[in-house]
């Protein structure tokens, strides 16, 4: 931006310049052939500023924020695909077990269960190795970090199933789901709830969409419920 208003400074001091010269009292020839070469200059400026804009649109960033765009769009199909069990008792009931899909699910299905305290099985990390690699990427944007829900295997305490009593377990319907209660266990200093993981996936997603339409020249209809 601040080559082009400099460029169009340069402009309006030729444009000033050709009338100066216009209306200076000069000879008639001597007033055109001044005119012409103030006129080509101004020509020749005119291709600077064309050449500045395009370099700017398509210049050197251009491929790096299409391979940002490729990387957004990549994590935005796996996001798309995440799939969470929620598996429970709740206090003076039965057991329930809710399925999550934050790209098809509106925040307000099973609001019921929002405050149920959780627990992670080991299968819920794993699940997410995909989009933890692509939010790895070298091109991921930066902008888009604060919104990533924890993906990786953070400190966990492990339970035993006297402990288990009134919590809610994430997991992931992947093989590892079925292996032994050891692998489940509470988020380190952190007491998680059933609408955290919720609202993480939805904001995550939504910011994903948004960024892709501020980085799109025309807005993108992308099939995801916000």
């Amino acid at each position: 931006m601040k080559k082009i208003a400099i460029i169009l400074s340069i402009l309006l001091l030729l444009v000033i310049g050709v009338i100066s010269i216009w209306s200076a009292d000069n000879d008639g020839l001597n007033k055109i052939g001044t005119v012409a070469k103030a006129l080509q200059g101004f020509c020749n400026v005119a291709t600077l500023v064309i050449a500045v804009l395009l370099y700017e649109k398509y210049g050197m960033d251009e491929p790096i924020k299409e391979k940002q765009l490729d990387v957004v769009l990549k994590c935005l199909e796996k996001s798309k695909k995440v799939f969470v069990f929620f598996e429970g008792q709740i206090t003076g009931g039965g057991g329930s077990v809710i399925s999550f899909r934050p790209a098809e699910q509106a925040w307000h299905e099973f609001s019921e269960f929002d405050n149920q305290p959780l627990l992670f099985h080991h299968s819920y990390f794993v699940g997410m190795r995909g989009i933890e690699e692509i939010t790895e990427d070298l091109y991921f944007p930066t902008e888009l970090k604060p919104h990533i829900p924890f993906l990786s295997t953070p400190v966990m305490t492990s339970v035993n199933e006297k402990e288990r009593v009134g919590y809610f377990v994430a997991s992931c319907p992947i093989r590892e789901m079925n292996e032994d209660k050891t692998k489940i266990g509470k988020v380190w200093k952190r007491e998680l709830k059933i609408s955290n993981i919720k609202l993480m996936w939805k904001t995550f997603i939504n910011e994903q969409v948004a960024w892709i339409n501020s980085h799109s020249n025309n807005k993108v209809e992308l099939n995801i419920l916000k």
